[in-house]
């Protein structure tokens, strides 16, 4: 049995997807062969009660102020936070001797390196970003000093892997492990939303590209008129969120558009829409393509990240130059056009799901990195990979 301690700043779903995976490979965690535990950031009266009932133990520390601004008030309380989350997985480790340590953000990464070193306990790093430093910035030279005190890093999709290599990681000890789908989607009584129904999953943040949607609904609705958007989302940035109302309020898409904001059940409104579309400047992985494709919905995403490892191009959905809105209409008008592709993108999406993107998969793989790193060997994994064969 190998006792595993799982550390990450936070367990909000709003916070983003790393907390989502994180919450499938524990449920699905082999419990005949792993002991798990859990540290996080956040005080218990703020875990989700998804997690409170995995009936796995849970340390708490404070919580890592995301939003403090870059002031010395700003500094000194992410100073102090991080010296308490230091300190309280210290004592958990010294309370539950584990094997392995699995870091599942970079943000923990920050309090969790140094206690580990401390223990002797090997990490194996989660890595669900495209780390973009410039070479040989100060961003850069700790990022490879951090890893350098990893066992293992674990890659989310190809293009991470990529990047974090550039960024300093060792090829030797970096591993892509996709992330896993359960091929049966949730029961949903969502009903089928009239006209032709486009819908982006993601918090707003400009990277996100949700003006992108905006000015390709605006585009679109000149050949189709029925054509409508929602954004479903935490709004992340409010300046940027009040920028692309605006320009709503100017192309005259008040009626077309729907703000839905966070919700808990996304995945049952899913299969009310005929299209998702991902728009995001470089997507590490796009957890939220799978969902759409498992769900029936036509793919349209920008081609850069790790999207293009997921979405193939005219196979099981269409690519469009990142950051370029027109490209964007004009997929979005073939899908609302041409009644024989989207059947066609549909069909293979399933079988995207099902046969390259199945979570117990993904889950027996990430088991496997943890084995090897708390025994610090070497990690042997089959190379994750799109073969191209036809879907």
């Amino acid at each position: 049995m190998i006792r595993a301690l799982f550390v990450t700043h936070s367990l909000d779903f709003e916070a983003g997807g790393a907390e989502r995976v994180l919450y499938d490979l524990l449920v699905r965690l082999d419990r005949s062969r792993f002991e798990p535990f859990i540290f996080t950031g956040s005080d218990l009266a703020g875990v989700p009660e998804a997690f409170s009932a995995l009936d796995i133990p849970i340390e708490t520390g404070p919580r890592l102020p995301m939003e403090a601004s870059l002031g010395l008030t700003g500094l000194w309380k992410t100073g102090k936070a991080l010296l308490s989350l230091m300190a309280g997985l210290h004592r958990t480790l010294r309370r539950y001797p584990v094997e392995v340590v699995h870091v599942n953000t970079v943000f923990a990464l920050h309090f969790a390196l140094l206690p580990c070193r401390l223990a002797g306990v090997p990490v194996v790093f989660h890595e669900h970003n495209l780390v973009h430093q410039r070479e040989g910035s100060v961003w850069q030279r700790r990022y490879a000093k951090r890893m350098k005190h990893v066992e293992h890093v674990a890659a989310n999709s190809g293009a991470v892997r990529e990047e974090a290599i550039r960024a300093g990681a060792d090829p030797a000890r970096i591993s892509t492990v996709y992330n896993g789908i359960d091929p049966m989607p949730p029961a949903s009584k969502a009903e089928k939303r009239p006209g032709f129904s486009i819908v982006q999953a993601a918090n707003f943040l400009d990277w996100k590209g949700q003006h992108l949607v905006v000015e390709a609904l605006g585009r679109l609705r000149e050949n189709v008129p029925e054509a409508t958007v929602t954004f479903f989302g935490s709004v992340k940035d409010k300046a940027y969120h009040d920028r692309v109302r605006a320009r709503i309020a100017e192309l005259g898409l008040e009626e077309a558009v729907e703000f839905a904001g966070f919700r808990n059940d996304l995945l049952a409104q899913l299969p009310g829409f005929d299209c998702l579309v991902v728009a995001s400047d470089a997507e590490p992985f796009g957890l939220v393509l799978l969902e759409g494709m498992r769900a029936g919905l036509v793919i349209v995403a920008s081609d850069a990240g790790g999207v293009p490892e997921i979405v193939r191009d005219e196979t099981n959905g269409l690519l469009f130059d990142t950051s370029d809105d027109v490209g964007l209409a004009e997929a979005l008008t073939r899908v609302a056009t041409e009644p024989d592709i989207r059947a066609r993108f549909v069909e293979a999406g399933h079988r995207t799901v099902s046969q390259v993107f199945s979570l117990d998969v993904q889950i027996r793989r990430f088991e496997e990195v943890l084995e090897a790193a708390s025994k610090r060997l070497p990690v042997r994994l089959a190379p994750e990979h799109f073969d191209g064969k036809p879907l």
